[in-house]
């Protein structure tokens, strides 16, 4: 899962990993930390890249063991409930969605489903972007199989792996990435996730 995450924000222009983790702590079972690689600049194409970041972890799962987790998936705080949550901010307060030039103020989680069932247009938009960020990190997974399981191999033994080993690891390995699929734009707001 975590290889999965490391190795998208690894080969994604506009991201960078921190420290890699699979040590529980709280109710995450492990943690990559994906950040804008400048903060406080987020591009259209970075968003894509994050929400691809975000998900995958869930990607690698799927990849390599046909199925996927609870880990996966879950409350607010969960890579899907965070993901989620980003492209409802591209589509209603960054002005990089369909809504145009607008601004709506954030909305919590809490009101998502809410607002998600008077506006189901909204709720279409978030999904297909959800969904193409979901290909992507699938396509970068299945790119790069050996890639991921000697990432997860290295977590299994040593538990944790610094932001350069991580990128050394994968930097060595013949990598593919895949294009970001909107256009870009160049708004500023600060959005440095740690995935987990």
């Amino acid at each position: 899962h975590e290889a999965g995450h490391a190795l998208i924000a690894t080969v994604s222009v506009g991201l960078s990993v921190g420290d890699t983790s699979i040590v529980a702590r709280g109710d995450s079972a492990g943690r990559a930390a994906v950040s804008v690689a400048t903060p406080g600049v987020l591009t259209p194409a970075t968003l894509d890249a994050l929400l691809a970041a975000l998900l995958g972890g869930r990607a690698a799962e799927d990849v390599m063991f046909g199925e996927i987790s609870a880990g996966a998936g879950g409350g607010h705080g969960s890579d899907l409930g965070r993901a989620t949550q980003l492209a409802v901010m591209a589509e209603l307060s960054l002005g990089m969605g369909s809504q145009g030039l607008i601004w709506y103020p954030q909305v919590s989680s809490e009101n998502l489903a809410a607002l998600f069932a008077r506006r189901p247009d909204l709720e279409k938009l978030v999904r297909r972007r959800l969904d193409t960020a979901y290909r992507r990190a699938r396509k970068v997974v299945e790119a790069n199989v050996p890639t991921v399981r000697l990432l997860a191999e290295r977590l299994l033994v040593r538990k944790a792996m610094a932001a350069d080993e991580v990128s050394a690891l994968v930097g060595g390995a013949a990598v593919a990435s895949v294009a970001p699929t909107l256009p870009s734009a160049s708004p500023d707001v600060s959005a440095s996730p740690n995935v987990h």
